[in-house]
């Protein structure tokens, strides 16, 4: 007589925080411990829906603390990574930001080091360098193909500039110290022959979407019915706002 089994499976969709990828720490990573106990404040601020270091207030914890610990000195565009063992890729931005906020004890925060690249590019009379940016930030949002930028990444594959990527430093004039303002209006002057850029590159962009949805999807992979996974959602403010050099 044939014989039926019958497998019962139970399924979870708890968003349980999985162990981080530890790859991320072979990356060039430091350590601040600030005490906000006393009711400071770390004077942080960040780019909207990331851990990207934006800006740094002159008078706080992060500013006291990069006077006395110039060898791990907190930088524009530096990413935070953990905050009190909270890890970016299982917390998600937002849990590590409201922890900063809400905790009043020492904070002990790991930072990666922003990953930069030099270009250079000769511009001759009436040549466009191709590239759209927002004014604030100078970020990158789009490439024109027909312009310089465009034929710089086609012959350096290996420093190729990309969207989301932002101007730190032009022609030896950097962002923290000159503003957004200046470095814009230097990549704007056309009299200006050869421009040298430092851009910076974000690590892990979409990490808190990716980790969670990657947990939740974990049982629905051994289910006969597949449900769609919900479409990526987009970090940031609306870029409607760019300007193009």
């Amino acid at each position: 007589m044939k014989r039926e089994s019958v497998l019962r499976v139970c399924l979870s969709r708890e968003p349980i925080a999985a162990a981080p990828d530890n790859s991320w720490r072979q990356l060039d990573t430091f350590i601040v411990q600030v005490d906000k106990s006393n009711g400071g404040k770390l004077g942080l601020h960040f780019a909207a829906g990331t851990t990207r270091v934006d800006s740094i207030n002159k008078d706080c914890l992060i500013a006291d603390w990069n006077a006395s610990h110039p060898e791990s000195k907190v930088q524009l565009c530096d990413q935070l990574m953990e905050v009190n063992g909270r890890h970016l890729l299982t917390h998600g931005a937002e849990q590590l930001h409201e922890a900063i906020r809400r905790e009043q004890q020492v904070m002990k925060l790991v930072f990666v080091t922003t990953h930069s690249f030099d270009v250079c590019i000769q511009r001759g009379v009436g040549q466009k360098l191709g590239l759209k940016f927002h004014p604030g930030t100078l970020e990158i949002d789009s490439i024109d193909g027909e312009g310089l930028a465009n034929e710089w990444n086609l012959a350096n594959m290996h420093r190729a500039i990309s969207p989301g990527d932002r101007i730190f430093e032009v022609n030896g004039l950097g962002l923290d110290e000159h503003g957004a303002s200046c470095l814009e209006n230097v990549i704007r002057d056309r009299t200006v022959e050869e421009l040298r850029v430092r851009l910076v590159r974000t690590l892990f962009r979409q990490q808190s979407q990716t980790s969670i949805r990657g947990i939740n999807s974990l049982s629905s992979a051994l289910s006969t019915i597949m449900d769609e996974d919900e479409e990526a959602s987009t970090l940031g403010s609306p870029r409607n706002v760019s300007r193009e050099s």
